[in-house]
């Protein structure tokens, strides 16, 4: 009887961790939320290590 439990209680576990996608809320990206790498960037920057957005950009990938 307590092997029919745990197949139960284990078979129980696999729905239900399907649906805990299901649960949770979409929420909006905030200004907060956002990932700011630098307030100014300019044209002239030719080294990623100088250059923040292509910094950005590569991590972006």
């Amino acid at each position: 009887m307590s092997k029919k439990i745990n197949v139960f209680a284990l078979a129980m576990l696999f729905v239900f961790t399907g649906f805990t996608g299901c649960l949770g809320g979409d929420d909006e990206v905030t200004e907060e939320e956002k990932f700011i790498i630098a307030y100014e960037v300019k044209e002239d920057y030719e080294n990623p290590d100088e250059n923040p957005q292509i910094m950005a950009d590569y991590l972006a990938k």
